[in-house]
């Protein structure tokens, strides 16, 4: 598997230099998961980010009553764990389980922090391309924020 080219077909790394996804492949892990796999569980340290090269995951949240609450899903092409790889003391805020058997590629955040040291300029554009991901999910929440405080008023 050419994982460089993978890297490239993501709206993360789309607009990064061939050079710098060959450093970012030379540090990924491929791994091909089974349906029901549980990748990892809310409050669980995280230390990984993951892309989803083909097939699909369920996030589940905690509600109140800490029942599991499915809350997205996650298919070919996103990612997910991205606090894990740009914070170093991170609790995961959500359980992640493969909804059919699913192909990732993994960074960790110490081999991430170790191509970083060596390379301003890739981290820049990592940590920008994460921003950027980061700033769309925000509008994406504030946008829904919105929209369900409007229905909750229209109800009382």
């Amino acid at each position: 598997m050419n994982i460089a080219a993978a890297l490239k077909k993501t709206f993360l790394f789309k607009d990064f230099p061939p050079d710098e996804l060959e450093k970012l492949a030379g540090v990924c892990k491929h791994e091909k998961l089974v349906h029901d796999s549980t990748l990892f569980r809310e409050g669980e340290k995280g230390a990984q980010f993951f892309l989803i090269l083909m097939g699909s995951v369920r996030v589940l949240k905690k509600n109140r009553d800490g029942v599991d609450q499915e809350v997205a899903t996650l298919s070919t092409g996103s990612y997910f764990g991205e606090m894990a790889v740009v914070d170093d003391d991170h609790d995961r805020s959500a359980t992640i389980i493969t909804q059919e058997q699913t192909e990732l590629l993994t960074l960790s955040q110490p081999d991430v922090q170790k191509l970083f040291a060596k390379d301003d300029k890739l981290a820049h554009h990592f940590y920008r391309a994460m921003c950027r991901g980061l700033t769309r999910r925000l509008r994406a929440t504030t946008q829904d924020a919105a929209f369900f405080k409007a229905l909750a008023q229209q109800r009382h």
